[in-house]
């Protein structure tokens, strides 16, 4: 008998808070409104403390978390603290092995390791790197190196991706640009990715989407 077997497979909601507190909620306590409603409270914070992620999932899904370091760690997301609408949640570190001075910038929602091809990413200094997806199947409590990262560098986005998708860079100066995800060779975890946008200098990658 597995953990699994026993948890109801339903929506929940993932929250991270840029202080590193995080919680799940079930998604049936947002009701539905009206125009012109008012919202409700979805999550109290401490002062100068903010939301920096809402992750939709499901009980049974694996999320992987993305570190500014490069890092990767894993967990299967009923293993993540439940909580109530209003509730702060938990410290992350309880769950995750991050380091003090570590912070999630991203994550995925993986329901099975064979739902997409690729994992790609980018970084704020314009690298990109795309890596087989079921090489991140077994991460290590302590986590992984995810790409390898230049001096100054951190990695700010991760997406799933097909194999055929097109990805867009946009940077703060508002440059932007289209390519396909084949141009980017597969390379294994401790490869630091491939150049994906010339910057100007003072210019740096806000955005990556994947169309």
């Amino acid at each position: 008998l597995r953990d699994e077997d026993m948890i109801q497979d339903e929506a929940v909601l993932v929250t991270i808070t840029q202080r590193g507190y995080i919680k799940r909620v079930n998604a049936s306590v947002y009701r539905a409104q009206e125009r012109g409603g008012r919202g409700v409270t979805g999550q109290a914070v401490k002062e100068e403390d903010t939301v920096t992620h809402l992750i939709p999932a499901r009980t049974l899904d694996t999320i992987l978390f993305f570190t500014d370091k490069g890092k990767v760690y894993s967990q299967r997301t009923f293993n993540l603290p439940a909580g109530g609408r209003t509730d702060r949640g938990s410290s992350i570190q309880n769950f995750l092995s991050i380091a003090e001075n570590e912070r999630v910038t991203a994550s995925v929602v993986v329901p099975n390791f064979e739902s997409a091809a690729y994992c790609t990413m980018a970084t704020v200094g314009g690298r990109v790197k795309r890596i087989h997806l079921p090489e991140l199947a077994s991460v290590r409590p302590s986590g992984l190196m995810a790409i390898g990262l230049e001096r100054g560098d951190m990695l700010g986005w991760v997406a799933l991706t097909s194999g055929s998708d097109e990805i867009i860079l946009v940077t703060a100066m508002g440059q932007a640009l289209r390519f396909s995800e084949k141009d980017i060779r597969p390379q294994g975890r401790p490869a630091s990715g491939i150049n994906g946008i010339n910057l100007k200098k003072g210019d740096t990658l806000t955005s990556m989407v994947v169309v």
